[in-house]
């Protein structure tokens, strides 16, 4: 395995674990009955500063593995 490899199942297990972390705010929402509009759905403190670094960590999975389909 080259560093590359071991770089993106890094960064793929802390994305997982990034996504699993977040809040859902279904409760229903779905069939049609909650808070569907997201009206009350603000993100503040920890929550806001983990959603933020969960699209980080994305952008970075994203060009990690774009990088890779130009290497191999």
């Amino acid at each position: 395995m080259n560093w590359l490899t071991v770089t993106i199942a890094i960064i793929s297990v802390l994305l997982i674990i990034l996504i699993l972390l977040q809040k859902t705010n279904t409760d229903g929402a779905g069939l049609g009955g909650g808070d569907s509009l997201g009206i009350n759905g603000k993100k503040r403190g920890f929550e806001k500063t983990l959603f933020q670094f969960t699209i980080l960590v994305a952008i970075v999975f994203a060009l990690v593995n774009f990088v890779a389909l130009f290497l191999k």
